[in-house]
């Protein structure tokens, strides 16, 4: 279908055009309101009202209503008297405001959830209960657009917060003729207005991609920052000391400000803060002093409530925290607890006040919770010492032996931390991965580099069986050969979760000296290699496996491992860890192997990973030395018996090295000696003569 035309555009807009509707305050107008922003809405809707008039209006003690609910206003920043000609924007969370625009105002805060399909009336009521204006608005935006009024018209609008209003037709043509003048990203300030000493802050710079368009994909700006303190605590010369630097690769569609790493200001001090947008000649510093939070003096109290006391099984549990100034930046904790104490919810810190839900699930047919926060920090020296509060909440339905979990918990998720080695095309390399699981029977988590649908690596893979935990591990993935040197991604994926990290890959000398296996050099090929291991624990051991198929052919491989002294394994059932995977012919993975550790104390043990393939009756072997660092007590300190070293032998005996291919010096293959197989028959053949004894005996009598 043609696009409409501008005029036929505006005239669709008129037809589905809404009512406004005036009554005390004639001045006062809503003048734009952006109910559908881009991406998530939580937040990030607002409403603006201008005075048209030639009089101020104070603002003290007015009311909002929306969705038939009354809220307060507070005021936020700016003067509670809105002077002629001037905009007012009431916001459900100014902070998030100020980040998204960074645009200063009167800016007042409010409970509100705007209506994305159906509209809804909003009117404003003045401290004596009179409506001061109204409108009962319509959908006719496309998300990320706002609409405003233009000579008593509703039109689709560019969101334009405290400034004239700016129809969306005019201002594409407008940001047509002005993209072809200026770079495709750009950099500014995103600092808040002040900095407080022990606050931590991740968001420094807004990146804006100027030639974004609705609809468009994610992109990615190389970002560089530099972090630098002047004082004189820590260098006489008052030169600028480098205290932190980090590259990134971040992702935006029309700007992101979530650029930075927390950083934590320590000391009070002339700090430099500087970024730079890689492959553009723009950069960008400011400086910035903490304030020290003591020097403000404060009485701020904290207070916990929730919507009701008794609720039903499934049902959620909205809770909210009430600050009695929110002026000063701060940090709430929350956490939620059972009646023996405890955490059914993890603590979670929150930089805003707005309303917080949970999910519970039980083992009883009724259970109690309590609800739980403190006031973690704020920016002034707070001579109040109510700062904590907990709330006790009944939930009553059927038994449901899942366990307790927050609805946050509910979700697995993927964090790759790092990259710890450098990498190039045939090389091997090492990915720091952190991950939650949660509610989900899934089990398995993949690693892999890419560019597009096409892998550049073998498949790294982990299975993970336990739900609500968190893991941290690093993952061996070994790059193919390649010529095409540049930007890849890597690919954690898995449990109903994925992430992403860019990461450039060099040219390696050694690739193209590389052949592929054949028949006749597949002697040589290390089949099974342990290339990951942590000789030294105290509560678990982890290592990864490599491996190789020589054949021109797919194998299935079962791989396992355990910790041993003796005959006794001190990992739990010696197949608790077992995984199963098919290796294509040629090919190579990895496996990553985690046993912890069961009744154990502190000394010298073994740690034996066994790989068996499909073709093959008995598995092959890798035996280490493993060192537990555990505190023993008086009694555990004593000397190894005589008969456990006599079992390690035993079980050591039994290992020869396999002829079968060349293999590292502890890749060992089994196998049942004849004179091992007739001691495990001796106990049947001494309980059949002793039988047979018996039966002579009574013959006998």
């Amino acid at each position: 279908m043609e696009k409409l035309s501008v005029m036929t555009r505006k005239i669709v807009l008129i037809c589905l055009f809404f009512t406004l509707s005036y009554s005390v305050n004639a001045e006062l107008r809503i003048s734009e309101i952006m109910y559908d922003p881009e991406g998530s809405d939580t937040g990030r809707e607002w409403i603006e009202l201008y005075n048209a008039g030639n009089d101020s209006i104070n603002l003290s003690g007015w009311r909002f209503r929306e969705a038939e609910v009354d809220h307060g206003i507070s005021l936020c920043s700016g003067n509670i008297t809105l002077l002629p000609l001037e905009y007012m924007v009431a916001a459900r969370d100014p902070e998030a405001f100020g980040y998204e625009y960074n645009i200063s105002g009167m800016l007042m805060s409010s409970s509100f959830s705007l209506s994305n399909s159906a509209g809804e009336e909003l009117i404003f009521f003045d401290d004596t209960t009179n409506e001061s204006c109204a409108v009962n608005y319509s959908d006719i935006a496309e998300e990320g657009y706002s609409i405003s009024l233009f000579n008593d018209t509703w039109l689709e609008s560019e969101p334009t917060p405290f400034q004239a209003n700016i129809e969306r037709s005019f201002y594409a043509d407008k940001q047509e003729e002005e993209k072809a003048a200026q770079p495709q990203f750009s950099l500014s300030s995103n600092m808040p207005g002040a900095i407080y000493l022990g606050g931590e802050y991740d968001s420094f710079f807004r990146i804006t991609n100027n030639y974004y368009e609705k609809g468009q994909d994610k992109i990615y700006a190389g970002f560089y920052y530099n972090i630098s303190i002047m004082n004189s605590t820590v260098n006489q010369s008052h030169e600028y000391v480098l205290l932190h630097e980090e590259s990134l690769n971040v992702s935006l569609k029309s700007y992101t400000s979530q650029t930075c790493s927390p950083f934590l200001f320590g000391i009070l001090g002339q700090y430099q803060i500087c970024g730079a947008i890689e492959g553009s000649n723009f950069s960008l510093c400011v400086e910035v002093s903490p304030e020290d939070p003591g020097l403000h003096q404060c009485n701020i109290s904290l207070s916990l409530g929730v919507e009701k006391q008794l609720f039903e099984e499934g049902e959620k549990i909205y809770f909210f925290h009430e600050l009695s100034n929110e002026s000063f930046p701060y940090q709430i904790e929350y956490w939620v607890e059972d009646l023996f104490g405890k955490q059914v919810k993890k603590p979670v810190l929150t930089k805003n006040t707005n309303k917080k839900s949970y999910t519970p699930k039980f083992d009883e047919t009724d259970m109690a919770f309590i609800i739980k926060s403190k006031l973690a920090w704020i920016a002034c020296n707070n001579s109040n010492n109510q700062t904590e509060g907990e709330y006790l909440v009944v939930v009553r339905g059927s038994a449901d032996d899942s366990g307790s979990v927050s609805e946050e918990e509910d979700k697995s998720t993927i964090r790759i931390t790092s990259i710890s080695q450098q990498a190039i095309f045939g090389g091997l390399l090492k990915a720091d991965v952190k991950v939650y699981k949660g509610d989900t029977r899934k089990y398995s988590v993949k690693a892999y580099v890419a560019k597009g649908s096409t892998k550049v690596s073998e498949t790294t893979s982990i299975n993970l069986k336990s739900q609500y935990q968190e893991y941290e591990f690093s993952l061996p993935i070994q790059l193919k050969c390649s010529d095409d040197p540049g930007e890849y991604t890597l690919v954690v994926e898995g449990l109903d979760a994925k992430a992403e990290k860019k990461l450039y890959i060099g040219q390696s000398d050694e690739c193209g000296q590389k052949t592929q296996i054949s028949t006749e050099t597949k002697e040589k090929v290390v089949q099974y290699e342990l290339v990951y291991f942590t000789a030294n624990a105290s509560d678990e051991v982890m290592a990864a496996v490599r491996l190789t198929n020589p054949e021109n052919k797919s194998h299935n491989y079962s791989v396992w491992s355990y910790v041993y002294r003796g005959s006794k394994s001190y990992s739990g059932e010696r197949e608790k860890n077992k995984i199963g995977l098919s290796v294509d012919g040629y090919g190579t993975d990895y496996v990553l192997l985690k046993n912890t550790f069961t009744d154990i104390s502190a000394g010298d043990y073994k740690f034996k990973v066994l790989v068996q393939r499909d073709d093959r009756k008995t598995p092959n072997e890798i035996i280490q030395e493993i060192k537990v660092n555990i505190p023993e007590t008086a009694a555990s300190e004593s000397h190894v018996s005589s008969e456990l070293k006599k079992d390690e032998k035993e079980e050591d005996s039994i290992i020869e090295k396999s002829t079968d291919y060349v293999s590292p010096a502890t890749a060992k293959t089994i196998y049942m000696s004849s004179s091992a197989k007739l001691k495990d028959y001796s106990l049947y053949f001494i309980i059949a003569v002793l039988f047979l004894a018996g039966v002579a005996f009574f013959k006998l009598r």
